[in-house]
């Protein structure tokens, strides 16, 4: 095996590794609770949710994908609310500025070749 496909393999095992479960921030009515705790979701929980009911402290945390609506989070957190729901590891962050694995994997592939060439 050269050098590149060695190289390629350890990339690939790499990225794959990180898992298929979902990654979520969790924390409940707490000040800058995006930069501090999170979880891996467990089977049924296929989505990160954060909710702020008026008046109140964020709540983030992993959810059930089918019930990010307004119906069946009214019983918990009242009917006067803010909510997100959203599908990618850590994406309930409150921080603009998030890690996209598919721009990084790009620019760590394309880093590796361009220092390659130079070599």
């Amino acid at each position: 095996m050269s050098r590149i496909q060695q190289a390629l393999f350890t990339l690939l095992v790499l990225w794959c590794s990180s898992g298929f479960a979902l990654k979520c921030y969790k924390c409940q009515n707490k000040q800058n609770c995006a930069v501090n705790e999170t979880q891996m979701c467990s089977d049924g929980e296929n989505a990160c949710l954060t909710v702020t009911p008026t008046g109140a402290l964020p709540t983030r945390k992993c959810y059930p994908y089918g019930q990010c609506n307004l119906d069946s989070l009214k019983p918990t957190y009242g009917s006067n609310l803010h909510f997100m729901c959203c599908q990618t590891d850590l994406c309930n962050s409150s921080v603009t500025f998030e890690k996209n694995k598919v721009v990084l994997g790009v620019v760590a592939l394309f880093t590796f070749f361009i220092n390659l060439v130079n070599v």
